[in-house]
C-alpha cells in the first residue's frame, strides 16, 4: 500500500467526506453529514476542558492515498500527552488496510509534532469491523468488558519517536465527544 498521507481538514474537504456519512454503516455508527461539519465548529471553537481532562488541541486531519481522501480523523490532545481520537473510513476503502494504516499515520504525526505518549478510544462492542481496525493498527483493550457506556477502550502507546509502541474504523475516547460508535459524535458532548 502506498503511504498514507495526512493534511488537516477544512472547510473545502466538506465535499470529498460529506458523502462518506450517506453510508448506512458510517450513519449507523457515527451519525450523518453534520458529523464532519460539526467537527470543524469544533476545531475552531475547541472546549478548554473535557470530562476533567484539559484540552491542549483538537484537530480534524484527512488521510490520503495518491492525494485521494480516504479516512478523517478527529484528535483531541491533552496536557498529559495523552490524544484521545475517533475515525471513519471512505466506504470504498474499508477492509483494505486503510483504517490502521491511517491510526499509524496519526499515531507518528502526533507523536513527533505533538509529544503525544498514547493514543486511546473505544469501540462499541458490537462494532467488529472498528475493533478489528483497531487491533490492526496495535491497540490493546484496556479491559474486556464493556464501560458503562458500552466500549471497549482501547490505547496504542507511542515512543518518543513516533513509532508503535509494543502495547499498542474507528474509535471514540471515553474523554472525546459521545458517539455511538467507534468513533467519536462532535456534535453530542460527553
Amino acid at each position: 500500500m502506498t503511504p498514507i498521507g495526512l493534511r488537516p481538514f477544512t472547510p473545502d474537504l466538506l465535499g470529498a467526506v460529506g458523502p462518506w456519512f450517506d453510508d448506512a454503516e458510517t450513519f449507523r455508527w457515527l451519525g450523518g453529514r453534520d458529523w464532519p461539519e460539526n467537527l470543524l465548529r469544533l476545531i475552531a471553537d475547541p472546549p478548554q476542558a473535557h470530562r476533567g481532562s484539559t484540552v491542549r488541541e483538537r484537530a480534524g486531519w484527512v488521510a490520503t492515498l495518491d492525494d485521494e481522501p480516504v479516512a478523517l480523523i478527529h484528535t483531541e490532545v491533552y496536557v498529559d500527552g495523552t490524544a484521545a481520537l475517533s475515525l471513519v473510513v471512505a466506504p470504498a476503502q474499508r477492509r483494505r488496510g486503510v483504517g490502521a494504516a491511517a491510526l499509524a499515520a496519526i499515531g507518528v504525526l502526533l507523536a513527533r509534532t505533538r509529544g503525544v505518549d498514547a493514543l486511546i478510544g473505544g469501540v462499541e462492542l458490537h462494532n467488529e469491523a472498528s475493533h478489528r481496525c483497531v487491533k490492526a493498527a496495535g491497540f490493546v483493550a484496556v479491559a474486556d468488558d464493556p464501560d458503562e457506556e458500552g466500549f471497549i477502550n482501547y490505547v496504542l502507546r507511542l515512543d518518543p519517536a513516533g513509532a508503535r509502541g509494543a502495547s499498542g474504523s474507528a474509535l471514540r475516547s471515553s474523554r472525546t465527544p459521545a458517539g455511538r460508535s467507534s468513533a467519536s459524535r462532535p456534535d453530542r458532548p460527553r
